[in-house]
């Protein structure tokens, strides 16, 4: 396969110009320059856009795709999470089914080529399956009494075993928050994967959340005793959200913290030694109405940032060009290049632990999109970020799962 484009963002963060991408099965095998009017036999030339690696997702929940523009406001988090409970609740077999697959097809067209997606039932895998996405679905558990991990382990295995064959899929686990995972969830969740599967949880989401785990009270309290959760065999580990995950011995490689909110100068040491990468999700971080998040910080300590669209009930879409085009207007903080890294090469670092993928080189995996770039003045990652830019094509492992000019 040949790709001809006005502008390649090559692996060293420079931008080469009339370039061609040539890939051979799911490898690519050649970047260079060419003519500026020549494309050559069986080239595919997409005109004014820039060649990128795939976007990554590193946070998302599929089964609730269905449910955009359900819940309107996050001001409220404990009538948020109320509501959500509600809807989720009433969605059918067949209404899960769907929206994973609504959801799948969303991130195709969005230039997606690796997804983390938190599941409780396993219903995205076929539709994840199927479309050939690089794909980790993570099962989410809630748990505080010990009594249930034995019923837990069992349908994460269950869904092990479905996955198999599935190529690009991986299913690993997602013990849902410090405030809903009992540790000894948590410590058995660590060693029921291997070094290829991946362990995703919410973290610092909340100021509810660092209270709760201090002192045991608050909102977070009133929530869970509302839902009948069983406190009586909990204690309060008297620990910000990160100290207490390092307690747990859940800090180690392969693991993600999904969003951190609320941060202090010893987390952001914690995070830095340990080598842990962060989810920011920035439009659900802005439907929650969150003080600035801290990324700038976290950046600058050398912590790997990676971005996530959360669920639709808190954001307009899952697309990862979006949450960028949203963060060029909100952090003057960030420039186009930091955004594109956290969107694909700090995302497969995240997610996957190595840079076979999230960079556009020789040799290296086929997981590429392309975006439209308006004809004018500017640099090309800036207008790559301009409002009208789209996905024009995506492609994982070599092979073209979204063509717009096919639609």
């Amino acid at each position: 396969m040949k790709i001809r484009a006005k502008y390649l963002w090559r692996a060293d963060g420079s931008v080469l110009e009339n370039a061609l991408l040539e890939t051979r099965g799911k490898k690519i095998v050649s970047v260079r320059r060419i003519g500026a009017k020549r494309t050559g036999r069986g080239v595919r030339d997409l005109g004014d856009a820039i060649i990128l690696p795939g976007f990554v997702n590193a946070h998302t929940h599929l089964e609730l795709s269905s449910l955009r523009g359900r819940v309107r406001s996050g001001r409220d988090f404990a009538r948020w999470l109320e509501k959500v409970r509600g809807l989720r609740a009433g969605m059918t077999a067949r209404d899960l089914r769907l929206s994973s697959r609504a959801g799948v097809e969303e991130s195709l067209r969005s230039g997606t080529t690796t997804i983390v997606d938190h599941g409780y039932t396993g219903t995205s895998l076929r539709p994840l399956r199927a479309a050939g996405l690089r794909a980790h679905l993570v099962f989410e558990m809630i748990a505080l009494h010990p009594d249930r991990i034995s019923i837990l382990e069992k349908t994460y295995r269950r869904m092990v075993r479905e996955s198999r064959g599935s190529g690009l899929l991986r299913v690993g686990v997602a013990p849902h928050a410090p405030y809903t995972a009992s540790a000894e969830l948590y410590r058995s969740a660590r060693k029921w994967i291997g070094p290829e599967q991946v362990l995703s949880t919410h973290l610092s989401e909340h100021p509810a959340e660092r209270e709760f785990l201090i002192s045991g009270e608050g909102l977070l309290r009133w929530l869970l005793l509302r839902r009948n959760m069983a406190l009586h065999t909990w204690e309060a580990p008297r620990l910000s959200p990160v100290r207490y995950m390092k307690s747990l011995g859940v800090l180690r490689r392969g693991t993600l913290l999904v969003h951190c909110n609320y941060l202090n100068g010893g987390d952001i040491r914690i995070l830095k030694e340990r080598r842990m990468p962060v989810v920011y999700c920035p439009r659900s971080h802005a439907f929650f109405q969150h003080p600035r998040h801290p990324v700038g910080r976290l950046r600058r300590a050398g912590v790997c940032v990676a971005l996530g669209t959360d669920s639709l009930t808190s954001n307009r879409s899952l697309s990862i060009l979006d949450e960028m085009k949203f963060l060029a207007g909100k952090r003057r903080d960030l420039a186009p290049l930091d955004l594109f890294e956290m969107g694909t090469r700090d995302g497969a670092r995240a997610v996957m632990g190595n840079q076979q993928a999230g960079v556009v080189a020789r040799g290296r995996l086929s997981d590429v999109t392309a975006v439209s770039v308006s004809p004018g003045r500017g640099r090309p990652l800036e207008r790559a970020l301009d409002d009208d830019s789209r996905v024009l094509v995506t492609i994982v492992n070599g092979k073209v799962v979204f063509d717009a000019s096919a639609e």
